[in-house]
């Protein structure tokens, strides 16, 4: 279903480039529509020799394909390029402004960059607080830099804070939201540097597979509700009858070799995740506030978290 997703995203995209923002649509359907009418003459009359007229219908065939479909596949070219540049500048220079009009418009940037194909956004040192990724019609964001941390005493700012910031349904495939990793002697932790901070952000049905939080910190300020079900009814016999009535922040969220390690969590719904064990948690702190599917699969996460780093 994800590939046909794929393929139809990629025919809308390829139509609406063709012919709403270029003319290298009409100019293939011309084209098109003179090599018809050449055959078709060529058939009736014999092919084109020398110093006919039909030769300079064949020359404005090869015009045709050259200058107009040619070159507008240049001129497309040129000019995504160009907007790829302007909207990346938008998002460079008010990353890390903190105010709702910038939070609009690097947004905004990055649809417009979803539209044009581009997923790899850099957003060290963003601030985001009450975003919501897919509600702003961006749909993918794989492979991008969410934060790549930074070195202690580094001027530039390159750990992101990101606060109820909603990622529900989003492809984050192989996106760094997170690269750091804690000062260590032994096995004893040492202090942290600039690091990523997610607060009550929400992860459901997203796409997390190969994505990195290494050493980010994740918490949420309410405790997980003690079931996502409640009962509503129940049957003539007696059963009762459950209803959904909450969702985990990592409910149906894609967790397939995504590394956490390092991550300190708070309370954090682990809940109905999916490949949640091939997840990578070593040196992860805060798990014993985390919920799970049961606490067999709590203990055994928390105890491969406790593993040697070398092994």
């Amino acid at each position: 279903m994800k590939l046909l997703s794929k393929q139809k995203q990629w025919v809308q995209r390829t139509m609406r480039v063709a012919f709403d923002e270029t003319l290298i649509g009409a100019s293939i359907v011309l084209f098109v529509f003179l090599l018809i009418v050449a055959f078709v003459w060529a058939v009736l009359k014999g092919w084109p020799a020398l110093g006919d007229v039909q030769v300079e219908f064949w020359g404005l065939i090869f015009d045709v394909l050259v200058i107009l479909v040619g070159f507008g596949i240049i001129q497309y070219g040129k000019q995504r390029r160009d907007d790829i540049a302007r909207h990346s500048e938008v998002i460079e220079d008010l990353k890390r402004w903190s105010s709702e009009e910038a939070k609009h418009r690097v947004l905004g940037a990055m649809r417009r960059l979803n539209r044009l194909g581009m997923t790899n956004f850099e957003l060290s040192g963003a601030h985001l607080k009450n975003a919501n990724f897919t509600g702003y019609g961006i749909k993918s964001i794989a492979e991008s830099t969410l934060s790549s941390g930074g070195f202690w005493g580094s001027e530039e700012l390159t750990a992101s804070s990101f606060e109820e910031v909603d990622f529900s349904l989003l492809e984050a495939r192989s996106v760094v939201f997170e690269k750091t990793a804690p000062m260590r002697m032994g096995k004893t932790i040492l202090s942290h540097g600039p690091r990523a901070t997610y607060k009550n952000c929400d992860f459901w049905g997203a796409d997390l597979s190969d994505a990195k939080f290494d050493g980010a910190e994740l918490t949420w300020t309410s405790a997980p509700p003690d079931s996502l079900e409640e009962q509503v009814d129940e049957e003539p016999d007696g059963r009762p009858v459950y209803a959904k009535v909450a969702r985990g922040v990592f409910e149906e969220t894609n967790l397939s070799n995504t590394s956490f390690r390092f991550c300190t969590f708070e309370r954090a719904d682990f809940r109905e995740s999916l490949n949640i064990e091939d997840a990578d948690f070593l040196g992860a702190e805060g798990l014993d506030s985390c919920v799970f599917d049961n606490d067999g699969l709590k203990k055994k996460i928390i105890q491969n978290s406790k593993r040697n780093p070398d092994d």
